[in-house]
């Protein structure tokens, strides 16, 4: 009876530890995440859909686990022109959490100033004022030195917002007068906010390590949450190893072509269907492909650079996010599958020769 008694208790404790490591989160519409840019944006050079990333380093990080990656996308760019400022617009679509599960939310850009956040009494998070929400702030150079402000410009040149490491809320022309303006450049290291336009709803297992995807899903370094063809959760050699060629069909989303002309690859069905695992995990954002060979090819969401077992590879094109999902140029599909890619635009398959 003693014995049958302690059994019960043990089994009780490992419950509730169960549920104390993997929790449902509720994070509220208007919660800031604070954020540090993990690399540097400049209207001089920066383009219409590049993607960049960055991440909560806080204890307090808006209902995220600390550590979590966001990724954002550039929406527009204004070069610096006369008496116009050089200006980013940007919006954030995903947060990649530390176990490597990806997350859309829809995240706009707000300084940190107290004009702009506030603490929710109801949950200590951060949270934006009403100036804090607009989706039209956008981070802007001022002066002829280039600093730089979140906030809007008006159509009289009234520049409303907060001064990274300066105060809120002063008219351009003034700041500048008879100075050009120049581009505004964000260099890493900068902190900001991301204001949650939508709520977010996520279970999260603290401690589960970076997480893998295998064939059929999503397993963690210790062979957790799911399996592979052998059913372990260890390494996976693809099936196409060898002559046969592998057909990449795509549920959803499709390859498509660049400005430039280079084919943009699903990765993720790509490298499943392939039987292929990889990891999401660091700051910034890193993937690791783990080859059938042996090697590994890591590469930062948004480069245009991949390594390879120590060695730079340089690619035809960045990695970018597209609605949520990330793409590869051809010849990184083609590096970590030791295959060639070919592409059919007409029925969508992509064939690994």
């Amino acid at each position: 009876m003693r014995l049958r008694s302690i059994l019960l208790a043990v089994g009780l404790l490992l419950s509730l530890a169960s549920l104390a490591v993997a929790q449902t989160t509720v994070i509220p519409q208007y919660t800031v995440v604070p954020v540090v840019l993990d690399m540097g944006l400049s209207s001089s050079n920066a383009m219409v859909g590049q993607t960049f990333t960055s991440h909560c380093a806080s204890a307090n990080c808006g209902g995220f686990p600390a550590g979590t990656t966001f990724v954002g996308q550039v929406t527009s760019v204004t070069r610096a022109f006369r008496d116009i400022p050089g200006q980013i617009s940007v919006r954030f679509t995903q947060a990649i959490l530390p176990d490597g599960t990806p997350l859309s939310i829809d995240g706009t850009l707000t300084s940190l100033h107290a004009n702009d956040v506030t603490t929710n009494p109801n949950t200590g998070f951060l949270a934006a004022t009403s100036s804090g929400r607009s989706n039209r702030n956008k981070f802007i150079a001022y002066g002829a030195g280039a600093g730089l402000l979140i906030g809007a410009l008006t159509h009289g040149n009234a520049l409303i917002g907060a001064l990274i490491g300066g105060a809120a809320g002063y008219l351009y022309g003034a700041a500048t007068a008879g100075r050009a303006p120049g581009n505004v450049n964000v260099p890493a290291g900068t902190q900001f906010g991301i204001v949650m336009q939508q709520p977010v709803n996520f279970r999260y297992a603290a401690g589960a390590g970076p997480a893998y995807y295998g064939p059929y899903g999503q397993y963690n370094q210790y062979g957790m949450g799911g399996y592979n063809q052998y059913g372990t959760g260890g390494y996976v050699i693809p099936s196409g190893a060898g002559p046969s060629a592998i057909q990449i069909y795509y549920d959803g989303i499709q390859p498509f072509v660049t400005s430039s002309g280079t084919v943009m690859i699903p990765f993720r069905q790509t490298m499943q269907q392939a039987n292929i695992p990889f990891s999401v995990s660091g700051h910034p954002a890193t993937i690791k492909v783990y080859m059938p060979d042996g090697r590994q090819v890591t590469q930062i969401i948004g480069s245009n650079v991949a390594n390879v077992n120590g060695q730079n590879v340089v690619l035809s094109a960045p990695s970018q996010m597209v609605n949520g999902a990330l793409f590869e140029p051809a010849d990184f599909i083609s590096l970590v599958t030791g295959r060639d890619v070919n592409w059919n635009s007409s029925s969508g398959v992509v064939i690994l020769q």
